[in-house]
């Protein structure tokens, strides 16, 4: 008797908000629709603008680097990059060094009388300054004030790149000790996004005017054949051991 009542109350709830039902149970399917399709919709949205964004960044890079790469001269590329990298090795080069000495000193018309290289920068341990690993050496010249002067100018303008960090006088002549730098280089991200840059005006003129430091001693010599300065000066091995 009772499931009986409950039932027939049950009917007339049920005949009296039908149509309340009805929407209940639209209002519940679009909210149901809006929670696990609309809103997922929305997110991914959002991803594929990021997407799009990131890949339009990455085709203007490519375009510019395409741009830089089209108004890039090969050999003259090819010829900055031999300058720089005798100015500033990616080794401890030692014939470069003494090349560079020997060249100073046929200029000047100092002449040498011993050499010695830091111990620090032949062990395994590398010395560095500002960023930049050295190589240091200790010169002993005999030479009056004005061929010191000159032999000093001579190797501040010589690759590889040098530093004069004191000058002495001796009895037998002046004591000069310096640093040599090279520097290592790191290898780079050559991935297609990473974006190029041109070489700026400054830097090709620096480059440019590293070009004209030569420490080629050929020159020398073929340009004073009778200067007696020029074939006075030491021969040098190409190794310090």
């Amino acid at each position: 008797m009772k499931n009986s009542i409950d039932i027939a109350t049950l009917n007339i709830i049920y005949k009296k908000y039908k149509e309340h039902i009805i929407y209940l149970g639209i209002i519940m399917v679009c909210f149901l629709v809006f929670v696990f399709l609309t809103i997922p919709k929305i997110s991914q949205i959002g991803v594929v603008r990021q997407e799009r964004k990131t890949a339009e960044e990455k085709l203007k890079v490519l375009k510019n680097n395409m741009s830089i790469l089209q108004n890039t001269d090969d050999n003259l590329l090819e010829l900055q990059l031999q300058a720089v990298s005798e100015a500033l090795p990616e080794s401890k080069d030692f014939e470069g060094i003494l090349n560079a000495i020997s060249l100073a000193s046929s200029k000047s018309g100092a002449s040498l009388n011993d050499y010695t290289f830091g111990v620090g920068a032949l062990s395994d341990s590398t010395t560095s300054t500002a960023g930049y690993p050295y190589i240091q050496l200790t010169l002993d010249i005999r030479a009056n004030q004005v061929q010191a002067i000159a032999f000093l100018k001579n190797i501040s303008e010589t690759v590889p790149l040098s530093q004069i960090t004191s000058v002495t006088e001796t009895s037998g002549g002046t004591s000069v000790d310096m640093l040599f730098y090279y520097k290592s280089s790191i290898p780079e991200d050559l991935s297609r996004s990473v974006a190029l840059t041109s070489i700026s005006q400054k830097d090709k003129d620096l480059i440019s005017t590293i070009s004209t430091w030569n420490t080629s001693l050929i020159n020398v010599v073929s340009e004073n054949p009778t200067d007696n300065s020029a074939t006075s000066s030491p021969s040098f091995s190409s190794s310090p051991f």
